[in-house]
């Protein structure tokens, strides 16, 4: 399912199409009568477009598979796509809060009626289970919906910062929401040297010898770049 849906961007003045998209990914292998993994990825600066999903979206979905997850992927189009004229700016602008058009409570909730409208013959039943992923750009749009009170809502059970920390996301995300959530597992996946890994040695230096064991960390040499992280965030979402 490919659409406008309320919470992301309906209106937006700033894109080619006045309003930015998000994609709903269902298998055919999804089996309703289990739990199912919803996994939300929030894409870079200047993502949204060809390579994304030629070679990411495509390349992860197949890894999804891969690891026998019963999932579905959602993904929201965000206001750095590559179909705006933003591509570098507007990070505080996702999931900021404003009623219908930036809300992550407001998304959510219409995501998840998309989903029982057009793909579930049944209600859930099951206890499910939220992932979030931010890849580089999105570890901002993971801390504006920390701030903004939705993950209190949303209540997700794993947040993955794929080398997205740049101004204290980890830490932001951490003091609004997973501090009083403590099953809420953190993933850090970051670049050794660079920016996002220096900004995350720093929040988890506050734990000293007493990190908690739901918080994991994966350190990629120089010579795995930005890139290739993203290219395989969602699938490093499982270890």
């Amino acid at each position: 399912w490919i659409g406008a849906s309320p919470g992301n961007g309906t209106e937006d003045k700033y894109h080619k199409n006045n309003l930015r998209d998000t994609i709903i990914f269902v298998p055919s292998s999804i089996n309703y009568q289990k739990s199912v993994e919803f996994v939300f990825f929030f894409h870079g600066l200047g993502g949204f477009g060809r390579h994304d999903f030629n070679i990411r979206i495509a390349n992860n979905i197949k890894h999804l598979k891969s690891q026998k997850r019963n999932f579905i992927l959602i993904i929201p189009e965000m206001p750095w796509s590559a179909n705006t004229s933003t591509p570098k700016g507007r990070q505080k602008l996702a999931w900021s809060g404003i009623e219908g058009t930036e809300d992550f409570q407001t998304f959510y909730q219409c995501v998840m009626i998309t989903i029982n409208a057009i793909f579930s013959p049944v209600i859930f039943t099951h206890k499910n289970t939220i992932t979030l992923i931010g890849h580089s750009a999105g570890g901002g749009a993971l801390k504006q919906a920390a701030l903004s009170g939705a993950l209190d809502f949303v209540k997700p059970d794993k947040i993955v910062f794929s080398d997205a920390d740049y101004v204290n996301y980890t830490s932001s995300v951490w003091d609004n929401y997973i501090k009083n959530n403590p099953n809420c597992e953190l993933l850090l996946l970051v670049r050794k040297g660079d920016k996002p890994y220096k900004k995350t040695m720093k929040f988890l230096r506050q734990f000293k010898k007493k990190r908690p064991k739901t918080i994991k960390l994966k350190v990629f040499p120089r010579n795995y770049s930005h890139k290739n992280i993203g290219d395989e965030c969602i699938k490093w979402s499982n270890i």
